[in-house]
């Protein structure tokens, strides 16, 4: 307690010794004030181009070292404000300008990477220390099959696919960390299938797979920064598809002096919800719905308030094999999850800033079973799940401050508290010959820590990121870490630099347990000891070149070394994950990845990386209808030696096209009762191509401003296995060809 009170009297110093802004009382009528930051880093964005015109008039201005813009004595009227900025994306809004009023807008322009329109050449960051990937709106917008986060983040260098959405960075699994708008949202809980955020919801992604500076701790198997769109016009679209995929959504957003909202929903059903154990869809049914809001205000020229709400619920089916469904097994999960983070972002004189944050996050799976699962199961699978109710809760808290004050130096520093609560009612029903009923209900709490300092030191040519983390966790375990992190880059040239990073990790397992030690099928097994946190540590090297201004080639080389590794394993013929550990592991690849710029209204990017990660050691953890004891060495379930990926996109006068290809070399499978080995063998390889066409109409047929787009995935219909039953998880099969016709209005 003595640690949080001194916490809480710094920041009750700090804000108190704050200079509180001059409010905007004396500004002229007809005043519009814009703030411009980057991305979701919420650094102003200094020198960027404002245009602000309407029917009658035009005016321009500059973004000042705060990022800060003001135009004075405007007339009253809607005004298109445009925000131009080298090595940004353009921006334009709507605002409208009211007499005897001042008007405020906050703006975040994500950094231009890739491809867009108007890029003119490929910018590298010659300071990075880090290993990362941007997924810019354009790709978010227009890769077939993007309705879901995971197809949009299987196009980053060394990203696996999994079953159910699953998305595997660099050899590890899936503990990845969601960042929105800058706030952490904790994940949901194990077995859920459901995406932290619609994609029509997202501006841009910044995808970290490496190097991690000290400010990201805990699920450190990636980290996916997400920038919300801000939709400057109001739209609802349609879409109609093959499996009865139907689904509608809108989008509004508006302005009201220092206030600005952001408001979606989708509401959605198919046949093919989740990925089955026989290539053709069986009881695979699914319905969703969600809303989505974001809300600003600023307080005045140093001062911003934000709040972010998010809530959706889902209705699965489970799908069957041959056998199941002629039993009549009637499997179903319902889900719901909802968040909301409230952010207070003050930004000082002297080109720093302060933010401090507080969320809740709520998550709740239902699974109901049947009892023809016993009559369509497996003769290892002697029971079936007749009711799972789990919850998380969660409520959290961080501090963060930034400082660019002392020339040549960036120093970061924060803290963050999180209190976790899980609920579990766990009813299995097993085969009369073998054992009785079990009932297991309980509920448990814990309590994370953690806090980091960090300084980027840049000398031209040369770049240090230096930092220190601490992470603690009071759960089933108490643990703790102190993990530094070092990471130098070099401009070699000023097209070229190269980097180097070493770094600790502190991952806890997930804030979850099924008490096994009274469940009667799996007494023997003795796999009732609490799970450890995974201890990493992380090498690498890596070299970016820009090729005369149209093409940006990467080059990265890791390697980690892992204790307790965590990872999961099925739940009988349910899709419910438990967690395990594996004593230690390691994992080791190379990533090559090549982005193109747009010319002539053709860009596209290409990636292909190699990996080899496996295990070793007891298992403790986990549910296993069979004990694996593997001798030596073995490969993770989740291990795949060759993974890649490629864009082409076309943009030409209203018209677009998007191919995107995707391969994988195959994940393994196995389990030898002789000798024990696991993971032995690999499903086939696989190459599936999507494509997503469209056009805009500016006036068709009375209809206004429109679009309409053709969307096919796996355009051959090819069918393949995601992976196989190996005592670890069941067999899946990737989805066939799905096609599906959309049109959005703007209204």
């Amino acid at each position: 307690m003595k640690f949080i009170e001194t916490i809480v009297m710094f920041f009750i110093v700090l804000i108190a010794g704050a200079s509180p802004a001059k409010a905007y009382t004396m500004l002229p009528p007809g005043t519009l004030i814009l703030h411009v930051s980057i991305g979701d880093t919420g650094k102003p964005l200094a020198g960027a181009a404002i245009t602000a015109f309407s029917d009658s008039s035009s005016v321009t201005g500059t973004t000042n070292t705060y990022g800060q813009c003001i135009m004075g004595n405007l007339n009253p009227g809607t005004y298109n404000v445009r925000i131009q900025a080298k090595g940004f994306e353009e921006r334009t809004l709507r605002v409208d300008v009211v007499s005897k009023q001042v008007s405020m807008r906050t703006i975040n322009l994500s950094s231009e990477l890739v491809y867009t329109v108007h890029a003119h050449a490929l910018v590298i960051n010659t300071k990075s220390t880090s290993s990362s990937t941007e997924i810019p709106q354009k790709t978010v917008a227009t890769l077939a099959g993007s309705d879901n986060l995971s197809k949009l983040l299987y196009t980053v260098p060394g990203a696996a696919q999994g079953p159910f959405g699953e998305v595997h960075f660099r050899g590890a699994h899936t503990e990845i960390t969601y960042r929105i708008d800058g706030i952490n949202i904790p994940s949901a809980v194990s077995g859920s299938f459901s995406d932290i955020l619609d994609p029509q919801d997202i501006q841009s992604i910044d995808v970290l797979t490496g190097g991690y500076p000290a400010e990201y701790g805990n699920s450190l198997a990636g980290v996916v920064n997400i920038t919300t769109r801000q939709h400057p016009e109001k739209e609802i679209g349609v879409k109609e598809g093959n499996f009865g995929t139907h689904s509608i959504n809108f989008n509004v957003s508006g302005s009201k002096g220092a206030f600005t909202y952001a408001l979606s929903g989708i509401s959605s059903m198919t046949g093919r919800g989740l990925d089955t154990p026989v290539v053709n869809p069986l009881h695979d049914d699914l319905v969703k719905h969600s809303l989505f809001g974001t809300f600003s205000y600023m307080i005045d020229n140093n001062d911003r308030l934000s709040l972010l709400l998010y809530g959706g619920i889902s209705q699965y089916q489970i799908p069957n094999t041959n056998t199941q469904q002629t039993a009549g097994v009637n499997d179903n999960q319902d889900e719901s999850n909802d968040y909301e983070t409230v952010l207070w972002h003050h930004y000082f004189r002297d080109d720093s800033d302060f933010v401090v944050s507080a969320y809740r996050r709520g998550s709740t799976l239902g699974y109901n079973g049947s009892p023809a699962d016993l009559d369509g199961g497996t003769l290892t699978s002697p029971a079936y799940l007749n009711d799972v109710a789990e919850s998380f809760l969660g409520y959290g808290a961080a501090a963060h401050y930034s400082n660019r004050v002392i020339k040549h130096n960036h120093i970061k520093a924060g803290v963050s508290y999180d209190y976790l609560t899980n609920r579990q009612n766990f009813y299995l029903e097993e085969s009369p010959q073998s054992f009785p009923p079990f009932f297991d209900g309980h509920t448990s709490r814990g309590f994370e820590y953690g806090g980091y300092v960090q300084d980027e030191l840049s000398y031209d040519p040369v770049t240090i990121n230096a930092g220190l983390r601490y992470d603690s966790i009071d759960e089933f375990v108490t643990a703790d870490q102190v993990s530094p992190r070092l990471g130098i880059a070099v401009k070699v040239f000023k097209t070229n630099s190269i980097h180097g990073y070493y770094g600790r990790f502190f991952q806890p397992a997930p804030f979850e347990n099924i008490h096994v030690n009274s469940i009667p099928m799996f007494a023997q097994q003795n796999m009732s000891i609490p799970l450890q946190p995974e201890r990493d540590n992380y090498f690498e090297v890596g070299d970016q070149q820009s090729i005369a201004g149209y093409l940006l080639a990467k080059l990265t080389w890791y390697y980690k070394l892992m204790t307790n590794v965590i990872d999961y394993n099925q739940l009988l013929n349910s899709n419910i994950y438990v967690p395990y550990n594996i004593q230690s592991g390691y994992t080791r690849g190379i990533e090559f990845s090549l982005q193109s710029r747009n010319v002539d209204g053709l860009s596209g990017q290409f990636n292909i990386a190699w990996e080899k990660s496996q295990g070793k050691g007891a298992i403790t953890g986990g549910l296993f209808t069979v004990q694996p004891v593997p001798p030596g060495y073995f490969y993770f379930d989740h291990d795949q030696t060759y993974t890649s990926s490629a864009i082409i996109n076309y943009d030409y006068r209203g018209f677009w096209s998007m191919l995107d290809v995707e391969y994988g070399s195959g994940l393994p499978y196995g389990y030898n009762t002789v000798t024990g080995n696991v993971n032995y063998l690999r499903v086939p390889p696989h190459a599936i191509a999507g494509l997503n066409i469209g056009y805009r109409f500016n006036r068709a047929f009375y209809l206004g401003k429109s679009d309409i787009e053709l969307d096919i995935g796996n355009i051959m219909n090819t069918s393949y296995l995601i992976n196989q039953q190996n005592g670890f998880n069941n067999t899946h099969w990737g989805s066939p060809r799905t096609i599906a016709l959309l049109f959005k209005k703007y209204l």
